[in-house]
């Protein structure tokens, strides 16, 4: 936005105020000066053109008149009673023969008829003044337009009343949709037009003119008809700029002016002047404490303890024409906000920020305040940290994968999808982590480099298959493969990644987390409710169900990837982990659980036992069942074999060493023998 200096100075009186000096104060309340442009209107006058930019929330500036303002309370200066702002205002009803007509689309509207113009030619005075901002002038009507836009910020429409014809004439009466009455143009039969109103029509709201502030020619005219109006917001093209609901009022300023300029010069007859004003009561009002005050500014710089007192917060309230009133027994301040900041003022922070703005943000301390607690880190922070502590020890990378995915499957049926996806490669939310790290790392598998990778992200999926809702999980999931890359010491050969060596990679990740878990063969019977996609790419023959071993809650899977076709054999072993119901199920105590006792004194016995199983039977139900009775004189029971016949591939042998200790004596032949027969009776079912 471009201003002059002279014709600023006749709205404000800045004689006594260095344009330096204005120009800084107008940097430090947020302004930027692109430019100072000198101007030599007259050999011995000289005016300054300032380019200013303006931010969008400050509508209220886009004129003359409103950078005056906001200068008054800059600068402290006192603003002409005729250009202060507006808190309130009252009705005022559009009539024509008597009959009130209401609008919707229209919140101000003024329509003047001048008849019997003699002329048409502007003074001296505003030909200089759209001269300043070299604008060419044609003639009283034209430049009348221009000069209110450029002071007030409004448009008013200037049509000559004997040119029905007109094509902007068309655009500018446009037929608004209302309760019951409208008011319209018509055509009498002299092909003159005359102002009506109609009941029971209804038009389109949404044919509006094309350009408000369209320039046209009017010479030789002997009537003319005058109109301003300001449209609400809700009806107009989001193009026109100039067009604000919050300078309403200065809508009744501008109209005043210009149809005195008119009056005057144009030397004709004013005729009968339709209004039409929706009431404006009061202006909203903000509270605010001068806590909160103090709390965001802090202190002055000329003193360590010196904060803004209440004298000199009201006197900045003043300049800003808040009109403050301090209740000294709430510590609070009431501040009624003027009609043209409604709009960018409408909380206690927007207050605060126009008082540092006013008073001066050079004149607080910009130094931090001292924090002297530490902040909060809540318990699942802080088990993340140890997690990823734990699995970089363990050797793996951590990588960070996209939270949106290509539907890839038709069996992601349930999966939540993108409106409006910027690519079909992330149109999805993803269901799991398992996927995304298969595909990052396929380069390196392709290229049999060893990779151990872990992941921490979050997962989203619907709460249930006809639920709308959505949940949020957080997951840990890690994958390991590679060749020839696994040895017990370094005089072994190597060899390829294998179940085992994962699974005991994962308890030991849960060993050092403190938390005991249990494995279970996967079963599709069992876990019906958990089918995901995950399992369209794991070998559900080699996967393992993690459970936490307390609550026998499922928290995890374990499984091999299945090799794609004409592929060699694959060694990637993948796993993931519902973190958020780990953390559920982790009991952190202050009290440890552990008993001391001594060691016994006495040796030990240990009976080696041999047993045939079948394919389906574990021998952790063996064991189980001998340490369901807890016998004290069991110390013991560990596996030391297991191998299979080629013969009978269904059945299998497992070898069993129980060890029998006693803490008071040492055991003799009939403790022994009391011991197996108790162990052999348990033994009985499993013989085939």
């Amino acid at each position: 936005m471009k201003f002059s200096w002279k014709w600023l100075n006749d709205i404000l009186n800045l004689k006594n105020t260095n344009l330096k000096n204005a120009i800084s104060c107008l940097t430090l309340a947020g302004f930027e000066i692109e430019n100072i442009e000198v101007l030599y209107i007259e050999p011995n006058t000289k005016d300054y053109i300032i380019d200013i930019t303006i931010t969008t929330n400050r509508v209220d500036i886009y004129s003359l008149v409103g950078l005056a303002r906001e200068i008054s309370s800059i600068l402290n200066l006192s603003l002409p009673t005729e250009y202060q702002h507006i808190y309130r205002y009252n009705k005022c009803i559009l009539k024509n023969t008597n009959k009130k007509i209401k609008y919707q689309s229209s919140s101000d509207l003024y329509i003047d008829q001048i008849t019997h113009i003699t002329n048409n030619q502007s003074p001296k005075w505003l030909i200089d003044y759209l001269k300043t901002y070299k604008l060419k002038t044609e003639n009283l009507f034209n430049d009348t337009t221009e000069y209110i836009k450029i002071k007030w910020g409004h448009g008013i429409n200037i049509i000559n009343k004997n040119t029905p014809n007109n094509t902007y004439f068309k655009e500018l009466f446009y037929k608004i949709n209302q309760h019951d009455k409208n008011i319209n143009l018509k055509f009498n039969p002299s092909n003159k037009v005359d102002i009506y109103s109609k009941k029971n029509i209804k038009f389109n709201q949404k044919i509006l003119p094309i350009e408000r502030y369209k320039r046209f020619t009017i010479n030789n005219d002997k009537q003319i008809i005058i109109i301003c109006s300001n449209y609400r917001i809700n009806h107009l093209k989001q193009n026109t700029k100039l067009i604000k609901e919050n300078d309403k009022y200065d809508l009744i300023k501008a109209h005043r002016e210009a149809l005195n300029i008119l009056r005057t010069y144009t030397k004709g007859i004013h005729g009968q002047s339709y209004k039409y004003r929706k009431a404006l009561h009061n202006t909203p009002r903000v509270e605010i404490t001068k806590v909160q005050i103090n709390q965001v500014l802090g202190y002055l710089q000329k003193d360590k303890n010196y904060i803004l007192t209440n004298k000199k917060i009201l006197n900045t309230l003043n300049e800003l024409h808040f009109k403050p009133k301090y209740k000294n027994t709430e510590k609070k301040f009431i501040v009624q906000i003027p009609l043209p900041r409604i709009h960018d003022i409408k909380r206690p922070i927007d207050v605060i920020e126009e008082i540092a703005r006013i008073y001066g943000f050079n004149k607080f301390k910009d130094d931090l305040p001292a924090i002297s607690t530490e902040g909060h880190t809540s318990k699942k922070a802080h088990i993340l940290k140890n997690i990823r502590h734990i699995f970089r020890n363990l050797g793996l990378y951590e990588v960070i994968n996209y939270s949106l995915m290509k539907k890839v499957s038709n069996n992601l049926n349930h999966s939540i999808n993108i409106y409006n996806p910027l690519m079909q490669e992330q149109s999805i939310m993803r269901q799991n982590l398992a996927l995304n790290l298969i595909n990052k790392t396929q380069y390196n598998t392709s290229k049999n480099w060893n990779i151990a990778v872990f992941e921490i992200g979050r997962i989203f999926k619907y709460v249930n298959s006809n639920s709308n809702q959505y949940e949020e999980n957080t997951h840990l999931a890690g994958l390991i493969a590679g060749r020839n890359n696994n040895r017990n010491n370094w005089a072994d050969k190597p060899n390829n990644i294998n179940w085992f060596k994962t699974k005991g990679l994962i308890e030991e990740f849960f060993e050092k987390l403190d938390t005991k878990i249990a494995w279970e063969p996967y079963s599709e019977s069992k876990n019906v409710n958990q089918r995901m996609y995950i399992f369209n790419i794991i070998d559900t023959k080699q996967t393992a169900i993690i459970y936490h071993k307390l609550s026998l809650t499922k928290i995890g899977i374990l499984g091999k990837v299945k090799k794609h076709k004409d592929a060699l054999e694959s060694y990637k072993y993948l796993f993931e982990i519902n973190l958020d119901l780990l953390i559920k199920k982790m009991h952190t105590s202050l009290n440890l659980n552990y008993r001391f006792h001594k060691y016994s004194l006495y040796p030990n016995v240990t009976r080696d036992i041999s047993i045939q199983l079948k394919k389906t039977e574990y021998i952790k139900d063996i064991q189980n069942k001998i340490l369901i009775n807890r016998n004290p004189l069991i110390e013991s029971i560990n596996i030391f074999n297991e191998y299979k016949a080629e013969q009978m591939k269904n059945i299998r042998h497992v070898g069993l060493r129980i060890t029998y200790r006693s803490y008071i004596k040492t055991l003799g032949e009939n403790d022994i023998q009391i011991l197996n027969k108790e162990i052999d009776k348990i033994l009985q079912q499993y013989l085939i």
